[in-house]
């Protein structure tokens, strides 16, 4: 999906930006130190999995609202702090 929207490095990556921030975040800070793209995959590729997990465990205790607010409020957060400090 990605590699179409990318160019596979030309173009833009708002969308993966968007959809994966952690990984975003983890490729931006790590790949000073080595090639993270394993880790990025990793992390993108287990993002919504772990948010259902977390999910579906919430509303077993009766806290699925406040924690599915608490997961789309950090992920905005996260994909806006992306998007503005690539501007």
């Amino acid at each position: 999906m990605e590699l179409g929207q990318g160019g596979v490095g030309h173009g833009s990556y708002l969308l993966f930006n968007l959809l994966f921030p952690y990984a975003t975040i983890l490729a931006i800070t790590l790949d000073r130190f080595w090639h993270s793209s394993a880790l990025m995959i990793l992390v993108a590729v287990l993002q919504f999995p772990l948010y259902g997990i977390i999910l579906g465990r919430a509303i077993k205790k009766g806290a699925g609202v406040a924690v599915a607010i608490g997961i789309v409020v950090l992920h905005v957060t996260f994909a806006l702090m992306i998007y503005w400090s690539a501007r």
